[in-house]
């Protein structure tokens, strides 16, 4: 949904040709009564700034500025109950700047994802058509068995215990059959908590400090190493969020050599490197130290921004970052 349709006509042309299996449609704020009454899309995605007055035409050819009448939030208040089981995903050119400003807390809390409007301008055709086939999928799957929440995931059994330790009460028993919105309560603890926290899932950083390599050589080898490769995250949206792996199997896998059994010490970043035949130069180092075997990832804590393998002993918890219930502590640094 855009205040600007026309302008929007060639980016919705240009995401479609990209993936044929796509279908958009734009509605203009004065349209949305009546195209919620004709329309139930798979997915909605709203322009943040419906509440800034746009230029429009007059039938004598000249222009005068307009103020519609729904905000982006108020549009989503609209939608949500019409259609409270379908996502509602925002986007902003001034992407940028909203996550840096205290409505970025609401925009979070109130929208199922926020999205550069560049993003959606460049893997649109991916972003939104996978978001919503896996959003229909959770729909499906309703079932008052925990198990398929499970199976949506692809969980291994090692870490089922944990996932529902962590998931929202109201999910515990599986996914209630016509429960309105428990849909969107999966996907937003998925990509709000699962994914934003490691511990269960780690990222390419985590995962490469787990396992004793530099993030560098951990993207090299990656899809071609079987023991690295088996334990990626395949589940629900994980073909339009960055790469994970379940740290039990990356665990296991370490655990699954023969040779081993020779190291007294069978933490997996100081057995891993030489299971599978890391050089030097590729070792994971401290940044603080400089020194080898680094068991975790922190954050400096004079730049957000900056994240890098750490010992636990030239860290501390990092403050600003609130863990979640069992999942990792967050460790800060100083380089200096």
């Amino acid at each position: 949904m855009d205040d600007e349709k026309e302008d929007r006509e060639p980016d919705k042309d240009k995401i479609q040709k990209k993936n044929e299996n796509l279908e958009i449609k734009l509605i203009h704020p004065d349209d949305l009564l009546e195209a919620l009454d004709q329309e139930k899309p798979d997915l909605f995605l709203i322009d943040f700034y419906l509440n800034e007055r746009a230029m429009v035409k007059k039938s004598s050819g000249s222009k005068e500025s307009k103020k519609y009448p729904y905000k982006g939030l108020t549009v989503d208040s609209i939608i949500r109950e019409k259609f409270p089981d379908i996502p509602i995903y925002c986007t902003s050119s001034h992407y940028k700047e909203l996550i840096k400003e205290p409505v970025y807390y609401l925009i979070k809390l109130t929208f199922d994802r926020f999205l550069d409007f560049k993003d959606i301008q460049d893997k649109g055709d991916t972003i939104l058509y996978f978001d919503a086939f896996d959003y229909k999928r959770i729909r499906e799957s309703q079932k008052n068995d925990i198990s398929i929440i499970f199976s949506l995931l692809e969980a291994p059994d090692e870490e089922r215990n944990k996932l529902l330790l962590t998931l929202p009460s109201s999910l515990r028993e599986g996914l209630y059959q016509n429960l309105e919105g428990n849909s969107l309560i999966l996907a937003k603890w998925i990509n709000n908590i699962l994914f934003q926290n490691p511990g269960i899932l780690y990222n390419e950083l985590y995962s490469a400090t787990f396992l004793g390599m530099t993030l560098d050589k951990f993207q090299g080898i990656a899809s071609n190493e079987d023991k690295i490769n088996s334990a990626k995250y395949s589940g629900i949206f994980s073909r339009t969020n960055e790469n994970f792996w379940w740290k039990s199997k990356l665990l296991q896998n370490v655990f699954s050599f023969d040779k081993i059994s020779g190291y007294p010490d069978k933490s997996p970043w100081i057995v891993a490197p030489d299971m599978l035949k890391i050089p030097k130069k590729s070792r994971t180092r401290c940044i603080v130290c400089k020194k080898e075997y680094p068991e975790c990832v922190g954050t400096n804590l004079t730049n957000s921004s900056d994240n890098f393998p750490v010992h636990i002993r030239c860290s501390e918890p990092y403050l600003k970052k609130r863990p979640e219930l069992y999942f990792e502590e967050y460790r800060g640094f100083k380089t200096s």
